[in-house]
């Protein structure tokens, strides 16, 4: 397991939230939630995270935060999304997309990779 200890901002479903969370205190990381979308952008300027994980869940605030993030050119960016189609992401952009209902396991080697350039050992 990586020695990093990655801080990720989060914003998506709580049920979403508490398998990060869970996954998150297991292995050493911490993971910010809150539901509203001004308090998670707030986490964002104030904590400064390695990464930010938008689900593209069933409310209507993802591609708000997305386009507020891209504002300030926050990266790296992981979005658990179904609908590739709907997000414009600028070439050569740290943002990677992933299906929504990607396994946490292999969102925790996704963040490694795009992190720190590291993947977790099989």
């Amino acid at each position: 397991m990586s020695t990093q200890t990655p801080l990720i901002v989060f914003s998506g479903s709580e049920a979403r939230a508490a398998d990060l969370t869970a996954y998150a205190q297991s292995h050493g990381w911490l993971v910010l939630y809150e539901p509203d979308m001004l308090q998670t952008l707030g986490q964002v300027v104030f904590f400064y995270p390695n990464m930010v994980i938008i689900e593209d869940s069933d409310e209507d605030q993802a591609q708000t935060v997305y386009l507020h993030l891209c504002s300030v050119n926050t990266e790296p960016l992981l979005i658990l999304s179904d609908h590739p189609e709907n997000w414009e992401i600028p070439f050569g952009a740290n943002v990677m997309l992933l299906p929504r209902h990607t396994h946490v396991d292999e969102i925790a080697e996704t963040v490694l990779a795009m992190v720190y350039g590291e993947l977790l050992p099989v």
